[in-house]
């Protein structure tokens, strides 16, 4: 993976966002490598540099867009909209460790 690169989907990886942590960083996004808009994040070390695998944080059939995240203490929380095939949109809100569980 070239430098800087954070996400092998193939397909694109769109409207990032950035948590920062005293030792490490994680950024999240959205990418259609399945044919679905769906929510990922990684952990980068502090140089920015992949520091662990891609972590899938939704999978629905809404497609999810626009993650929003933050540390929260040692886990990320992660805000974000799922639209549905029928054009509602719903605002979503969860809890991660960094090792990709879901609280």
């Amino acid at each position: 993976m070239p430098s800087g690169v954070v996400s092998a989907s193939g397909t694109g990886a769109y409207e990032t966002s950035l948590a920062v942590f005293p030792d490490r960083l994680a950024v999240a996004w959205y990418d259609r490598r399945d044919g679905n808009a769906e929510i990922y994040f990684r952990l980068l070390d502090a140089a920015g540099r992949p520091a662990g695998p891609e972590h899938r944080l939704t999978n629905g059939p809404e497609q999810s867009y626009e993650a929003s995240m933050d540390a929260a203490g040692p886990d990320l929380a992660v805000a974000w909209y799922d639209k549905s095939a029928g054009g509602l949109l719903t605002a979503k809100l969860g809890v991660w460790s960094i090792d990709g569980d879901n609280h």
